[in-house]
Parts: structure tokens; sequence; C-alpha cells
């Protein structure tokens, strides 16, 4: 099983809190049955936290990450339980930091702690 597959599954079974099944997407190709992308949505510490946005590299560059980004975007306005999407992205990520940042996410901090501080108004 990929690195990939096991981080999915192990999201599923709670690694990062509650799974968001609303928020959450698997894309596959509808002949293979091939899994495309995965976008996967969990309630850690009490924040919506967008835990998993990949795409299989044979397929990245055709929009598909932007487009299950926007449908968890679009299932959290239209449910109007949670306000705001967070998300981790390591630095040395820049092509998920280019969509991130384009899509309008914004820095809040480098740690949960001090993500979790600003939410508080500590």
């Amino acid at each position: 099983m990929s690195d990939w597959e096991k981080e999915v599954s192990e999201s599923f079974k709670g690694k990062y809190g509650e799974l968001l099944r609303t928020h959450s997407f698997i894309s596959k190709d509808t002949e293979s049955d091939q899994v495309l992308g995965t976008a996967i949505v969990s309630l850690f510490r009490e924040i919506p936290l967008l835990i998993y946005l990949a795409v299989d590299p044979d397929r990245q560059g055709e929009g598909l990450a932007v487009k299950m980004l926007d449908k968890v975007v679009e299932t959290m306005v239209v449910s109007d339980v949670y306000k705001e999407l967070y998300l981790v992205v390591i630095p040395e990520n820049h092509r998920a930091k280019e969509i991130y940042e384009r899509y309008g996410f914004l820095t809040v901090g480098s740690s949960w702690d001090e993500v979790l501080n600003n939410m508080r108004g500590s």
C-alpha cells in the first residue's frame, strides 16, 4: 500500500480527529475506478482541518486539486456549521503553497499552538 493510501486509510480511522465526511471526497476515474485524488477534512483540536488534499502525480496539473478544494469549500458554506477551514503546508511544498495562496488561504501561524492562540485571541 502506498504512503498516500495508508495516510488516507488512517485518516478515515480518526488519526487526525473526527472525519468530517460531508466535507471529504475521493475522486476516482469512472472507467478504471482508480483513485485520482483525495480531499479529507477532520475536526482536529475542535477546528475544521483540511488534512489531506492530494492528486495522483500522473494527473497533476489538470486542475483536480482546485476542483476538490472547490467542493470542500462549497459543502462548508452550504452546511454553515464551520466558518473557517485550516490546513498545514510544509515549507518545502511550494506547489501546494501556491495553490492555497491563489485560492485565498492566509498564513495564520507556523505551529498548532500559535494558530489556536491566535483563534482564541491570546
